[in-house]
């Protein structure tokens, strides 16, 4: 029984290399964009709560990172969202973006419809 040589194997682990190497920048966009749409997820979240407010208060909430985990309980912002929430007298803002993402900031606004990007 025969094995391989030593050639075999370095270019194998070579061919092996390049594919790992021009893979790897791929894998770390799509992770990007992962985090990015976790923080669009959130503004969804976070608009149900806001019009919940609404129906209790008859006026809306405004509120800013850290500062919205009062407002959102049970759950709070999760980690590494950056999100705040300004209330005007007919609706409110959403702004969101994950510091792990592509830098991408998502906002929702209310009285326009839905999201703008």
């Amino acid at each position: 029984m025969r094995g391989f040589t030593l050639i075999e194997l370095l270019v194998s682990m070579t061919v092996i290399s390049i594919l790992i190497s021009l893979a790897a920048p791929e894998i770390s966009n799509i992770r990007k964009r992962g985090f990015d749409l976790s923080a669009k997820n959130f503004i969804r979240s976070v608009a149900l709560k806001l019009e919940d407010y609404f129906i209790e208060n008859d006026t809306y909430f405004s509120c800013h990172d850290q500062g919205c985990n009062d407002f959102l309980r049970p759950n709070k912002v999760p980690n590494g969202i950056l999100v705040s929430v300004e209330a005007r007298e007919e609706g409110y803002t959403i702004k969101a973006k994950h510091q792990r993402g592509t830098g991408k900031e998502y906002v929702f606004d209310s009285e326009r419809g839905g999201f703008l990007n």
